[in-house]
């Protein structure tokens, strides 16, 4: 998703954060929300556009590689960009920026909404969220049928009462599993505070300190009421006092952590800022016996943080991922122990996403299945491009990724033209993808969600008999599109 330009010109490395020094943009983020006002104002959009996916459909004169817009499809699903390849292939999302939400039902703290579409990609899109009733307390929302979602404010934690406001606009981004308020009104610091204290109730021992860390609540409750709507949630030294009342995290002062090691118990309470061009690993303090205890981890912009760092504990595990998780440029994360368990209060994570392409024929042997690389890779905001080894797709972590390939392949005399997507040995990890015109030529591809292994390899397969068959790229190239969807922490 491209960063919005706040964050992009923001005036210090570490925002709220003077001593942090100050931020110089990255380039590569200036020129990802360039290009992205410069294709709002120009409009860009396919050469042909239909209603319904019906009429789309009922269109086959179009030659192969021709794309197409379905716009106001009854079901939402079907509204997107599709390509010609024998018979129409849907391949993205509507070239728009924001979507509108409409409120249809539900309650003023559950509601339910229709969208003009439903895109297989929500982070590249903003949401519009016009309430028909303040809430009353946390907030989820279901959108064309879709799961229910929550939604949460902008510093990551549940609403507090009158977040929503009953016909005032709001603007929404997705974040992994829930929607997450751009700006919050109020801005509810308490709301963060409530969240600390619940994870806190859970921890072993609580009780004995109960009274002592409600009269803390108390004290933080009270100085969050003085957090100026205006700040967004960034009054720093409100934040930390919260925490550091509960036994937290201490702003005050940030370790800077650029080469692998080992923590201590001196690394409670602290935040830390994880830079560095070559990856390396951070071991945990063990989490046994150290119930309440929380670390903050944040990874730096991807100008001084170009690979990926792992963050790994000696017993017991790291929120869903096992015993470790796997971190990139601008993440960050709030842990906490359990007594057993690092538990992962807050997180910001940021979805790998990019296309790999290959503009080159790749012979291919009669009736076998090859697999097929790619050459380049693009469409990751940040440049790193560190999901791409030069010729594959490489998980960077574990977690569910949706990928889409594309590709025109050509025999003589063939009857079966087929792709997938699989790894190396041609293994089968996708549907098979079949062209449907003369089989001589045709584009072939599909859309799979798969969960992989941090480290697996993914590729594209080709299966075409006849002669001489070849994923004839240097016609028409051929690509292999993934999203990170369901991050494994």
């Amino acid at each position: 998703m491209v960063k919005v330009a706040s964050e992009v010109w923001r005036k210090f490395e570490l925002p709220g954060v003077p001593a942090s020094g100050p931020h110089k943009p990255d380039k590569a983020d200036i020129i990802a929300w360039g290009t992205w006002l410069e294709t709002l104002l120009n409009g860009s959009t396919p050469g042909l556009a239909y209603a319904t996916l019906a009429a789309l459909n009922a269109d086959l004169t179009h030659p192969i590689g021709s794309t197409a817009m379905v716009y106001a499809d009854s079901n939402p699903a079907n509204n997107g960009i599709y390509v010609k390849s024998g018979s129409w292939s849907r391949i993205s999302d509507l070239p728009t920026s924001v979507v509108r939400l409409t409120v249809t039902g539900g309650t003023a703290n559950d509601i339910v909404a229709t969208a003009p579409e439903t895109p297989t990609a929500p982070g590249n899109k903003l949401f519009l969220l016009t309430p028909d009733a303040a809430n009353t307390d946390a907030v989820t929302i279901v959108v064309n049928g879709g799961d229910e979602a929550p939604i949460k404010n902008a510093l990551g934690s549940q609403l507090a009462a009158n977040s929503l406001l009953t016909d005032v606009p709001v603007l929404m981004a997705w974040q992994t599993d829930h929607y997450h308020l751009l700006v919050s009104l109020p801005v509810d610091a308490s709301g963060i505070l409530s969240d600390a204290i619940d994870a806190r109730d859970a921890a072993e021992g609580f009780k004995d300190d109960a009274a002592a860390s409600a009269a803390a609540a108390a004290a933080s409750a009270a100085s969050a009421d003085g957090v100026r709507p205006e700040n967004n949630g960034t009054d720093f030294a409100d934040t930390a006092a919260t925490f550091r009342n509960l036994g937290g995290l201490d702003f005050s002062a940030v370790v800077n952590l650029t080469s692998a090691s080992t923590l201590t118990s001196a690394a409670f309470g602290k935040l830390h800022l994880i830079t560095g061009v070559t990856a390396f690993t951070t071991t945990l303090p063990t989490a046994v016996g150290n119930a309440g205890k929380m670390m903050a981890f944040i990874v730096g912009p991807a100008a001084s943080a170009t690979k990926l760092f792992t963050l790994s504990t000696p017993a017991g595990s790291i929120g869903r991922s096992g015993s470790s998780i796997v971190m990139w440029a601008s993440e960050s994360v709030l842990l906490r122990s359990n007594g057993a368990d690092w538990q992962v209060l807050e997180g910001k994570q940021h979805p790998f996403i990019g296309t790999l392409v290959r503009n080159t024929n790749a012979s291919l042997s009669t009736g076998v299945a090859v697999p097929f690389g790619f050459l380049s890779a693009s469409g990751d905001p940040t440049g790193l491009n560190l999901a791409y080894d030069g010729s594959k797709f490489i998980a960077p972590r574990a977690g569910r990724y949706s990928f889409s390939l594309y590709a025109y392949q050509t025999s003589t005399g063939a009857s079966s033209n087929q792709n997938w997507i699989g790894n190396l040995a041609g293994t089968q990890l996708s549907g098979v993808f079949q062209y449907t015109g003369p089989v001589n030529a045709g584009s072939v591809g599909g859309t799979e969600h798969l969960t992989v292994a941090a480290g697996d390899a993914i590729c594209g397969v080709a299966q075409v008999n006849g002669t001489g068959p070849v994923v004839a790229a240097a016609t028409i190239a051929a690509k292999l599109s993934f999203s990170e969807i369901l991050p494994s922490w």
